[in-house]
């Protein structure tokens, strides 16, 4: 019987252990660096996203708050001296009519839902920040939506009925200057104040998810 070199089958063995294990260490170094990129990627991206929605959430602010200011000043000012005149009932349901919205961009965001690739991100209170800030749109979808469905509901109607666009002249003035029409109006600036006040926490969230994002990319 031939003898066993125990001591070469040992080396042997453990070769091809240490191969084995270098290879397993090798592929999850690959894989680890794979899923840092991709986070990387996710995160300059949504930064991206969130500096372009910076602009336009400023823009539909801005145009808003200009808006609410020239109802205010038209509900409080004009309507109680009861000094307005046609042209100043125009320019007001035209400050109404001309709405100006805040359109998010969603497209990584959505992508990473959709992926589940949420659970790659390696800090917490970033990805909190994240949900927080996009289901923050939800809430203003819905508070813009109320004041457009407010204009098609009550605005249009009474507007059509009441004004002779084509002759530039109001039908009947006195209604103008009964409750309805001011009641419409105050409607309307309390619709544009909680659009205020909904852009005012997504431009905060908005500021706060910028940071984040550029503290932790690399």
């Amino acid at each position: 019987m031939k003898n066993i070199n125990w001591f070469e089958q040992g080396i042997e063995l453990l070769v091809v252990f240490i191969g084995i294990t270098a290879a397993f260490l090798l592929n999850n170094w690959r894989s680890d660096l794979e899923t840092k990129e991709l986070e990387q990627k996710y995160l300059h991206s949504l930064l991206e996203d969130v500096r372009a929605d910076s602009v336009l959430l400023q823009n539909a602010m801005e145009t808003n708050h200009k808006k609410t200011e020239a109802i205010h000043n038209f509900l409080y000012e004009t309507i109680e001296q009861k000094n307005w005149s046609l042209d100043s009932v125009l320019t007001i349901s035209v400050q109404v009519f001309n709405v100006i919205n805040f359109s998010q961009n969603r497209t990584t965001y959505t992508s990473i839902l959709n992926s589940g690739d949420f659970k790659i991100f390696e800090n917490y209170d970033l990805t909190k920040s994240v949900v927080k800030y996009y289901k923050q749109y939800d809430h203003v979808k819905i508070v813009e939506d109320i004041y457009l469905n407010s204009i098609s509901d009550m605005w249009t109607p009474f507007l059509f009925e009441h004004i002779d666009v084509i002759h530039n002249k109001l039908i009947n003035e006195k209604v103008f200057r009964q409750p309805q029409f001011s009641n419409l109006v105050a409607g309307a600036y309390s619709g544009l104040m909680q659009k205020d006040n909904s852009y005012e926490i997504m431009d905060s969230l908005n500021n706060i998810l910028r940071l984040k994002l550029i503290d932790n990319i690399h």
